[in-house]
């Protein structure tokens, strides 16, 4: 795996009208990480289908200028917005000049990381030292004043580094580290599961930062260099255990792990408390919605190549196959299909949420043609299963407007829609289908 530069290059600016769309997803997607758990997750779900009205009116703002807006630029993508206008609170002044210090806070932080040169990098045999200070460092400053000083005394840099040359060696273990100017400022470790009973694929094994890096990102950059490396489709769950009177260990939490169960673990002749954080991007066991894209996720984002689609339609057409089998002929399969973003997975949430889909199984894919989907035909006709088209029809430049307000991660390229437009064969019942059913993308 090639290094990869995460030199800063952060501005803060006035949007534009093209930066609406973004703004609008952030918007949505900042509301969905902060209230999960908080507000209800059909409510969150529901914001999805709102970016388009967010975006018209935050389009208006920006060309009013009314209320004022500021985003802030990362490498050429918005990544955060703030609005703002007349201060309706007694102590106007003084948040105002509050405001100012911390905006100037902002420019000089920013401004010394414009000039580091961070690097998240698989390890190497020869950062082993540097993996083994930075542990030793790092226990000892973190857990100061909670775990016994002569425990924290004792940790050597001689025995870290045997114990971390050990576990590199392992088959399936992944390490990253994270450097500045060549020297080694952190690291993350993870491999295959150790914890029997836990269903993720996957377990952190480590992730330490030197004091003076914590709370500047780095520390997420390397949980995703780790998790994208080790999730493959089919093992795609994440398991960490870390230390309950670890002060950082809310961070696995923003970084979207979900508390679950604690056990302990002997240090120092003493037992300590672990609580487990857990993180699944695979589609659960009882999914009704079937689509190749689900097996894509990881902690990162959707990662596609050539043979993790090839491993993902495979895994997709298994997990049919079971639903189909367990269902019986009672079940009742849509094949839903069209161009990439014409609207197919916001048709199948619709018609869920409508309530009328008897327990429809779903299969969500673009399927352009009768040779993609005769291989589904079959397999539900050897079950019994009727199949019914649906065909969410989209002109290509409505598909295009829509993959524009996707994640970036779940963008499809543009000439990926062209082929599948010019290459599309209507579905028809002569394939097999007990019905076919012609909707658009906003029905």
């Amino acid at each position: 795996m090639e290094p990869v530069s995460l030199l800063p290059k952060l501005l803060v600016r006035k949007p534009v009208s093209a930066d609406a769309a973004a703004i609008a997803i952030l918007h949505i997607r900042s509301w969905q990480s902060a209230y999960e758990g908080l507000l209800s997750s059909r409510y969150l779900s529901a914001l999805d289908s709102s970016v388009e009205r967010r975006a018209g009116f935050l389009r208006q703002a920006i060309e009013s200028g009314n209320p004022s807006i500021r985003v802030a630029e990362l490498n050429g993508q918005v990544v955060g917005w703030v609005s703002f206008g007349p201060s309706r609170d007694l102590d106007a002044a003084q948040c105002t000049a509050e405001l100012m210090q911390a905006s100037a806070s902002l420019k000089r932080t920013v401004q010394r990381r414009a000039h580091m040169d961070l690097l998240i990098a698989p390890a190497a045999p020869e950062d082993l030292a540097g993996i083994a200070a930075v542990t030793v460092k790092a226990w000892q400053t973190t857990f100061q004043g909670i775990l016994p000083d002569a425990f924290l005394a004792g940790l050597t840099i001689e025995a870290q580094q045997q114990r971390h040359r050990a576990l590199i060696a392992v088959t399936g273990v992944s390490y990253h580290v994270a450097k500045v100017a060549g020297e080694i400022v952190g690291f993350c470790s993870g491999g295959p599961n150790r914890s029997p009973g836990f269903g993720e694929a996957n377990e952190l094994y480590g992730l330490y930062l030197l004091p003076h890096w914590q709370g500047q990102g780095v520390g997420r950059q390397l949980l995703l260099a780790v998790a994208m490396q080790l999730q493959a489709p089919g093992r795609q769950g994440l398991l960490a255990w870390v230390l309950t009177d670890n002060p950082n260990r809310y961070f696995y939490r923003r970084c979207g792990g979900r508390e679950a169960s604690v056990r302990s673990i002997e240090l120092a002749g003493q037992s300590w408390p672990l609580t487990s954080y857990r993180w699944s991007s695979a589609p659960p066991a009882d999914t009704r919605v079937f689509n190749p894209d689900h097996y894509l996720e990881t902690l990162g984002g959707r990662v596609f190549s050539q043979s993790r689609n090839a491993d993902a339609w495979r895994l997709t057409l298994q997990a049919l196959e079971a639903a189909l089998t367990r269902s019986g002929p009672k079940a009742r399969l849509l094949l839903v299909v069209g161009m990439q973003a014409a609207g197919k997975t916001t048709w199948i949430e619709q018609h869920r949420g409508a309530g009328d889909d008897n327990g429809c199984l779903y299969f969500d894919a673009a399927l352009p043609r009768r040779v993609h989907r005769a291989p589904i035909l079959a397999l539900a006709a050897r079950i019994g299963v009727p199949v019914s088209a649906v065909w969410v029809r989209a002109s290509v430049e409505q598909a295009l407007a829509r993959n524009a307000l996707r994640r970036a991660d779940h963008q499809v390229p543009r000439e990926s829609i062209e082929a599948v437009a010019v290459a599309f064969e209507p579905p028809c019942r002569s394939e097999g289908f007990v019905e076919v059913v012609e909707v658009t993308g906003n029905d």
